[in-house]
């Protein structure tokens, strides 16, 4: 009895064996049993009728001496196009971002320049005008030379001795606040030179308006003032020598 059963299971394992398919791995294994499906990139099969083993397809290098190709996997046009969809609002923000702020730096670039440029214009008219008038007022009141209103620093000493004043008083000018009393004070003996009321001086205090009282002075007539002291070191003016020439009458 014994034998009959040996030889049944023998003849069985045999009948399997023979019908087995036979799968060959890269690695060199092979391994032989019953495919029972092949999905995707994987095969099942089932060894010695009791097993089931699922191996991925890219491992094996045949099934039953044919040669097992994987092609490759491709994206789906819902996979390659979703990432894209989700990616571009936020680049679209950041390339508006980046153009604001080119367009930024440009306008405040803009208007610096504009700025610089009308501060010097201004600055240039004041120069221009200021020394323009104090030429004329140099002329006017007889004092010599007269360039020395466009030269900087040189122009404190004309000053000087248009009002009469000694050149030492330009030591206090190094002074915080007391130069601006100094100016005031150079201004007064000039409008007193220029024959007009000192105190019209103090307009020098107020923005705009100083450069009409500059101009007053420089453009106005003579008035009956008196003639400036004599700068240290200089003749002294005589009262006579800017009167025209009368001749006695006989």
């Amino acid at each position: 009895m014994k034998k009959i059963v040996i030889l049944s299971v023998v003849s069985i394992l045999f009948s399997t064996n023979l019908w087995a398919d036979t799968v060959i791995f890269k690695s060199g294994k092979t391994v032989d049993g019953n495919i029972k499906s092949i999905a995707g990139d994987t095969v099942t099969m089932e060894i010695y009728g009791v097993t089931e083993m699922t191996y991925d397809l890219s491992e094996i290098e045949s099934i039953n001496g044919e040669p097992v190709k994987v092609e490759p996997k491709t994206l789906q046009p819902a996979e390659i196009t979703a990432p894209e969809v989700k990616a571009a609002p936020a680049q679209t923000e950041e390339l508006r971002s980046e153009d604001t702020r080119t367009i930024t730096t440009k306008e405040s670039a803009v208007f610096l320049v504009v700025l610089l440029g009308i501060i010097l214009a201004i600055f240039l008219f004041y120069y221009i005008f200021s020394a323009l008038c104090l030429q004329l007022i140099a002329i006017k009141t007889g004092t010599q030379p007269a360039w020395l209103a466009w030269i900087p620093i040189a122009n404190l000493f004309l000053m000087c001795k248009i009002g009469g004043l000694n050149y030492l008083w330009l030591l206090v000018l190094l002074v915080p606040l007391l130069d601006v009393a100094i100016i005031i004070y150079m201004w007064y003996r000039i409008s007193e030179a220029r024959g007009k009321p000192g105190i019209l001086a103090l307009l020098m205090l107020v923005p705009v308006v100083n450069l009409v009282f500059i101009g007053y002075l420089a453009f106005s007539g003579s008035g009956s003032g008196t003639v400036p002291p004599p700068v240290k070191g200089e003749e002294p003016a005589s009262p006579y020598q800017n009167r025209p020439y009368n001749p006695p009458l006989e």
